[in-house]
């Protein structure tokens, strides 16, 4: 991500040492502190509370992608801190305590997408970077699609800093799309676009807009991308008198062959916004510019910018520019005025993006990218090899007869829901759990447990669903009412399966759960085993829940 995050450190500095030039803030200079997130979200995250805990910064510029936002998220608002992010992102999150200075989708996306339909075509191919952001930005264009009569033709992703595209391009040539929507980030659009262009795919007959490239990686791309297009909210060539005197201070700065872009100038405004603040409450203390900042607004080089009260988002000019060959773009559409940020698009409800957002979440195992193949594969290969050690248990004589006698010694539907609505208070002294804990076959159960230690819970059920055995105290006593207890028992006729990877609340872990029957010697199904195995080490670099 450095050919991206580079330059918006430049500009924040410019904002800096401006203000410092000036006097500083409260009397004082402001002392930046610059660190490297590596483009890493794990990196991001730690430093960012190093920032936090050590530095005693009051105060996080900072993130370009989604999942580095992510990732700082929970930091801030642990300690109460402040973060202001430059970039456009895909909305459904807000946070009191991060200023959102990029675009939301109704302010880049939704508009952009409007124009293509207009202007462009009505087929669409979306290509985007294999994390958080462009999943959740094709989830609004494909609704926005659907709901306008035009179709999604192909959808491909790319690992992040991937240069492996064959199969995209050759996925793009057999749809013939009119637009391809470029979600991509980072230095994997050099590669894909090269490969585009490699085989006959042109700006002219099936032109690219990109949500994520602007004058610097324009510049880099060259004429790769030239009479494509790009949605934001400000271009280097905009003719104001704001951002002429902003380009002349940046380039008698850092000079005269630097170009500017949307998430620059966002993150120079994010700092005078930070220190407007200040100087009004004449106070740094991240709490205090927090309940000021909602009340701040500037004229800038992309035009007036004012932070919306409700929801910490800023409210923003859409354009859409005509990429040229020298890198800069062409101005071809922008709003009348800026655009209430809208986190949440109003295709959905903001429960249900947000329970979207944590099925990616949930599904990339703890990550807010796909952590790649390597680590999937080797997570479901320590599933498999946990489902083959539990044929140990299957065929644990002492496990069985257990199941059998307790299927035998039916209890009545009182006495369940007796049991049932006491459970979840039940002290681990109690008669029943010591019981269940303890006897053979739950020690069975723990002896097999510390000869395969990934197993962090293991519990067995009669032929009624009544956990009869358990290395620990289960959710429920009675299961046969749970989805995974019915799908295993399968009619009486038993089904080895396992679950998705999922976030193990009580055990604070990633995990994949294995479900298997018990069967007596002749075959017959006698009971069902859920044992749940920890796979955190393999695929997820932080340790939070989503």
């Amino acid at each position: 991500m450095a050919i991206s995050e580079s330059p918006v450190i430049d500009a924040t500095l410019l904002a800096i040492e401006e203000i410092n030039a000036n006097g500083g803030l409260l009397g004082r200079k402001l002392v930046p502190v610059v660190i490297d997130g590596k483009s890493d979200r794990a990196t991001f995250a730690h430093e960012a509370e190093r920032l936090i805990t050590e530095e005693k910064v009051v105060v996080i510029f900072g993130c370009w992608t989604s999942a580095s936002r992510k990732a700082v998220k929970p930091i801030v608002e642990k300690y109460r801190h402040l973060l202001l992010y430059p970039v456009q992102y895909e909305g459904a999150e807000q946070s009191p305590n991060i200023v959102y200075g990029g675009q939301s989708a109704n302010q880049q996306i939704i508009p952009a997408i409007a124009w293509s339909m207009q202007h462009l075509g009505k087929r669409f191919f979306l290509v985007g970077s294999d994390y958080i952001f462009p999943h959740m930005a094709n989830e609004i264009i494909t609704t926005q699609l659907k709901t306008s009569g035009s179709n999604v033709v192909g959808e491909h992703y790319l690992q992040l800093g991937s240069s492996d595209v064959a199969d995209v391009i050759e996925k793009i040539i057999a749809s013939k799309p009119d637009v391809i929507l470029n979600t991509i980030n980072g230095d994997s659009n050099l590669a894909f676009f090269k490969a585009l262009r490699a085989a006959g795919i042109t700006s002219e007959l099936t032109p690219t807009l990109s949500f994520s490239i602007g004058e610097p990686e324009a510049v880099q791309l060259g004429q790769l991308i030239t009479g494509d297009y790009a949605s934001w909210s400000y271009f280097q060539n905009l003719d104001n008198a704001e951002n002429r005197a902003f380009l002349k201070r940046f380039k008698a700065r850092f000079g005269e062959d630097r170009v500017l872009s949307d998430p620059m100038q966002a993150a120079y405004t994010n700092v005078q916004l930070w220190a407007a603040s200040v100087t009004e409450v004449n106070n740094s203390k991240p709490e205090v510019v927090l309940n000021n900042i909602k009340y701040q607004h500037r004229n800038t080089a992309t035009g007036i910018v004012f932070v919306n009260q409700e929801n910490n988002h800023q409210w923003k000019t859409s354009r859409i520019g005509k990429i040229r060959r020298d890198g800069q773009f062409d101005l071809v559409w922008q709003s009348s005025y800026p655009v209430e940020p809208v986190p949440f698009p109003i295709y959905r409800t903001p429960y249900q993006w947000r329970d979207t957002v944590k099925k990616h979440y949930e599904r990339w195992g703890g990550n807010w990218e796909n952590p790649g193949p390597e680590k999937m594969q080797a997570a479901q290969q320590a599933a498999a090899a946990a489902g083959n050690q539990l044929a140990a248990l299957q065929n644990n004589r002492a496990i069985v007869s257990l199941t059998v006698s307790s299927s035998d010694n039916i209890k009545s539907s009182q006495e369940i829901r007796a049991i049932e609505s006491r459970w979840i208070d039940l002290p681990l002294d109690d008669q029943l759990l010591q019981h269940l804990l303890k006897r053979p076959a739950a020690l069975s159960l723990k002896q097999f447990q510390r000869l395969h230690s990934r197993f962090s819970e293991i519990f067995i059920t009669d032929m009624h669903g009544l956990t009869v055995a358990m290395t620990n105290k289960t959710s429920d006593y009675y299961q046969a009412d749970e989805q995974w207890w019915i799908d295993t028992y399968a009619n009486g006729a038993g089904k080895v399966w396992q679950g998705e990877i999922e976030y193990d609340e009580s055990a604070a872990i990633w995990a994949i759960p294995l479900y298997r029957p018990l069967r007596d010697s002749s075959g017959k199904l006698v009971g069902i085993i859920k044992a749940v195995i920890e796979i955190g080490d393999f695929i997820s670099r932080q340790d939070n829940k989503p």
